[in-house]
């Protein structure tokens, strides 16, 4: 039986600014419907690796494929478009717009963006589709509350269902968790696996419980490579990441 090719593959990539190695060689590769974590400390590469896959950098050097296809040098709208769709660390929500417009907003500013995309169509189809949106991240029943209104954990998930709007393929994370009280925690990982049963999901958490709960598998990285690679139980064990970043 043939093997099933990764979503998202990197081979040799790298990222260099003014001369410092962010990210070095890495070779990296997502499987489908998979949620992986990427760990390191501060300065590791993590945000720079997935800012390199999502078109934020473009790199030094290496190659990115994404369903087979070669994507090292699209733009990040094209990324998006394509189906890879990166949250912020820092909320970008409309705060004075109810929870409906701001999703509605994502699905138009995709569509100006590229009017020909898979998100194209009638008024009703974008409706259904903000309203899936909504209903997935968990605010069916919130559509019409301001967003400047809602708890701080609410509005980064208001994100998350602005991004699902835009029907990603692999849906990227950046510290989901921070800043959010830990039934806010509960719950976000509650939601981001029933989002795993039909998108990629790939996050950059620093939050270790909620780390080896969600994440199938833990890549490891230091100094820009990645150090190691497994389950949870095979990274809470191995010395070189417990020297490197757990502490111990």
């Amino acid at each position: 039986m043939a093997a099933v090719a990764p979503l998202l593959r990197t081979r040799e990539l790298s990222k260099r600014f003014d001369g410092v190695v962010a990210v070095d060689s890495v070779d990296f590769s997502l499987a489908r419907n998979e949620i992986r974590a990427v760990i390191g400390p501060n300065g590791a590469g993590k945000t720079t690796l997935v800012s390199l896959i999502c078109g934020r950098h473009t790199p030094s050097s290496g190659q990115i494929t994404f369903e087979g296809q070669d994507i090292t040098r699209l733009k990040p709208w094209t990324r998006a478009t394509n189906g890879i769709v990166y949250t912020f660390q820092v909320t970008s929500i409309y705060k004075t717009l109810s929870c409906y417009e701001n999703v509605a907003l994502a699905v138009q500013k995709a569509i100006v963006r590229n009017p020909w995309s898979r998100l194209f169509g009638s008024e009703s189809k974008i409706s259904e589709g903000v309203w899936t949106a909504l209903d997935e991240a968990g605010f069916s029943g919130m559509s019409d509350r301001i967003a400047g209104e809602l708890s701080y954990g609410h509005q980064r998930m208001l994100e998350v269902a602005m991004t699902l709007s835009l029907h990603p393929k692999l849906l990227i994370l950046d510290e989901p968790t921070q800043g959010l009280a830990q039934a806010e925690i509960d719950d976000l990982c509650t939601r981001v696996r029933r989002i795993a049963e039909k998108v990629t999901v790939l996050i950059i958490e620093h939050n270790m419980p909620v780390v080896l709960d969600l994440a199938e598998t833990i890549t490891v990285m230091d100094n820009g490579q990645i150090i190691a690679e497994g389950s949870p139980y095979e990274i809470e064990n191995n010395p070189l990441v417990q020297e490197a970043y757990l502490g111990h």
